[in-house]
């Protein structure tokens, strides 16, 4: 072979065109070689470019990909950037970026103490905010833009050294045979950990997929509104289309999507002849690692997805880490800070899903961890982002906004206007939680809890349930507790007894002159509870998640407090009274316990509670009863204490509900002195 030949597959490989500039070698740009112009090579834009306007692109010799002069040198110096910080937190930690470590040096010296994070910015970004006067970006919100290829936007706070660790695959895959996922189970049973495989169904006729579509956006999307309806709807068409063999991309966002919204839908709707939501589930998984992968809004809107899931499905990941995951994920993308003004260009659509999907997360989070009595994934003061404009997916699209926003309490609520006012009401649930139940008792404790702070956060909730607006009735019939206007009453009721729940444990009441007054109206409250729960039950078949189980059974649980504890002598409950509202509760709670075997234990407890308080009724009726110094129960007297202390234990390990433990203590002594 001569040696002409051997050298020509080099000759007529793409070779970049390159300036010789003293002892440097250039690349000449993109722009230029196609219009055969003399490239000047200079960075971050050639002077060609510079001036017809256009981006000065090179091409990498390696990957043949089109990126900025300079890519490589920019994103070293960031990294160096980055390791300069984790250093600064951990200096045992070595930094290993080769030379580019001087950079990081020369951004933390002690001689220049007043380099913040906006002198990493490129010098294209610094421009353009200079232009817009926003120099003090770093000092503000502290947003690092990593202008990555395909990535979204960054953010790093003012102390950050690293962001977000991916630990999502695995731990979405962690399924749990329990009830729906809220809590982390029993650590200690192994059988938790497995469940069965399901083989994924195929994708459903187009009648079917209309019909879950519809399902879920009128029963789901008016409380969790982190999809946009259109856009969904657009997949859809391309994916059916595709599958009866016409031209239409597809890829596996499309795919996701569609079937997490199916297997969600499938778990509402009476009867799916074509499928089942564990199949669609399964199948959906198939493509779970790709979306996740992206790092971008569609990934935490996967994970919003997983949780749909899991809030209505008796096999599941842990609502709380579920959360957790999607508000760190939020928190990596700046999401939970107001950057309008810092991306005046944003898509207006991806902008407002963008804050919809952070006020879902924090709403799940907030549920989650009040619920359980855990840490909530973010504070409220770390928080500034506004809420999404009260408007319908219809009328809001990538060029714009088609319809005014919802501003005024008196027009026709929208599809999400439901949506944003459940966001306000788990930020006063926020505000409750660390007023009144601090995690760490301090000093200011008892401030923090002056009867002046309770009748403020009072006021707020009434104010709250003044304003709720009519919710939009389905088309089709109503699937979930949401679309009926009774959940508002649930969630006021629900929040006046978390409000007061403090009051009403022995400690408290002994020392508190309104006490009287409390009793009554945390009575009243768990009354209406568990007759509403009941109602829905028999006028609607909806379906019901696990937090459900914890409002009613914390409500149910209330109630018997109330009778049994309170200090007001001249009451008189009525038996007929108090054997409909123990009635109600434990119904319910039995078809919740059908559904969910991990809510038996709730039901086993509020029965055999309840079964006493009527009892205790009865003698009260007959005159023979006075007011006990002791619990219901005792675990020294009573037989059944064996059985109690069982389902006390079972219920802890399933994830007891917050508050719980202060009321069963003084109905069944200390149950929890043995756990």
């Amino acid at each position: 072979m001569s040696k002409v030949e051997t050298e020509s597959p080099i000759r007529t490989a793409p070779v970049a065109k390159r300036l010789r500039v003293g002892d440097r070698t250039l690349v000449a740009c993109l722009g230029c070689k196609q219009r055969k112009q003399k490239c000047d090579g200079q960075s971050p834009t050639c002077r060609n470019c510079r001036r017809a306007g256009r981006e000065c692109l090179v091409e990498d010799p390696t990957t043949k990909r089109h990126q900025p002069r300079g890519y490589l040198q920019s994103l070293e110096e960031r990294v160096a950037f980055l390791e300069g910080m984790l250093q600064s937190v951990n200096p045992d930690v070595a930094r290993d970026h080769l030379g580019q470590k001087v950079a990081a040096e020369r951004a933390f010296s002690t001689e220049q103490p007043q380099a913040t994070a906006s002198d990493t910015i490129s010098s294209t970004s610094k421009d353009a905010l200079e232009d817009e006067k926003v120099d003090d970006l770093s000092s503000e919100v502290g947003l690092l833009c990593l202008h990555a290829a395909g990535r979204e936007p960054h953010y790093f706070g003012s102390s950050s050294g690293f962001a977000f660790t991916k630990v999502l695959n695995s731990s979405l895959k962690n399924f749990r045979s329990q009830g729906p996922g809220i809590s982390l189970g029993c650590v200690n049973d192994s059988s938790l950990n497995t469940r069965s495989i399901v083989p994924p169904c195929p994708l459903p006729s187009k009648p079917v997929a209309s019909m879950l579509t519809q399902a879920y956006f009128e029963n789901i999307h008016t409380q969790y509104p982190f999809l946009h309806r259109p856009t969904f709807e657009k997949w859809e068409a391309d994916v059916m289309a595709a599958r009866d063999g016409e031209p239409r991309h597809v890829d596996s966002i499309m795919l996701f999507f569609l079937y997490m919204v199916y297997a969600v839908a499938s778990m509402i709707v009476p009867f799916n002849p074509e499928g089942s939501a564990e199949g669609y589930n399964a199948a959906a998984q198939q493509h779970m690692d790709y979306v996740i992968q992206l790092d971008t809004v569609e990934s935490i809107q996967a994970i919003l997805c997983c949780a749909m899931y899991s809030l209505r499905s008796p096999v599941g990941v842990s609502i709380w880490t579920l959360s957790g995951f999607a508000l760190r994920q939020c928190m990596e993308l700046g999401l939970h800070r107001n950057t309008r003004k810092y991306y005046r260009k944003q898509d207006p659509l991806r902008f407002e899903i963008g804050k919809r999907v952070f006020w879902c997360s924090y709403g799940l989070d907030r549920a989650a961890a009040i619920t359980l009595g855990r840490p909530f994934g973010i504070m409220d003061k770390d928080i500034d982002v506004e809420y999404p404009l009260d408007i319908d997916d219809a009328f809001i699209d990538a060029s714009g906004f088609h319809s005014a926003p919802r501003s005024n309490p008196a027009d026709p609520p929208t599809s999400i206007s439901s949506a944003i006012h459940t966001f306000r009401l788990r930020r006063i649930w926020s505000r409750i939680n660390e007023s009144l139940y601090p995690s760490v008792i301090s000093a200011d404790a008892d401030i923090l809890a002056s009867p002046a702070v309770v009748q403020q956060l009072r006021e707020e909730l009434d104010g709250w349930h003044a304003s709720t607006p009519p919710q939009l009735p389905p088309i089709s019939a109503a699937l979930s507790t949401f679309t009926s206007q009774e959940w508002f009453q649930l969630a006021y009721d629900h929040s006046v007894l978390m409000l007061y729940r403090k009051h009403l444990t022995t400690e408290y009441a002994s020392r508190d002159a309104n006490a009287g007054a409390i009793f009554l109206e945390c009575t009243a409250c768990a009354r209406e509870i568990c007759h509403l729960y009941r109602r829905l039950y028999i006028h609607h078949p909806v379906s019901y998640t696990w937090g459900s189980v914890h409002i009613l059974f914390l409500a149910g649980l209330t109630y018997l407090h109330c009778l049994w504890t309170s200090p007001v002598q001249d009451q008189n409950f009525q038996r007929n009274e108090v054997y409909g509202t123990c009635t109600a509760c434990t119904m319910v709670l039995v078809v919740m316990a059908e559904r969910w075997s991990a809510a038996a234990s709730y039901r086993d407890i509020f029965e055999t509670l309840a079964g006493k308080t009527m009892s205790m009724v009865c003698d009260r009726e007959n005159g023979v009863w006075l007011a006990p110094n002791e619990p219901i129960m005792s675990f020294e007297q009573d037989p059944d204490m064996s059985l109690m202390n069982e389902w006390i234990m079972n219920a802890v390990d399933v994830g007891m509900c917050g508050g719980v433990e202060k009321l069963l203590s003084d109905l069944v002594g200390d149950p929890f002195s043995s756990l």
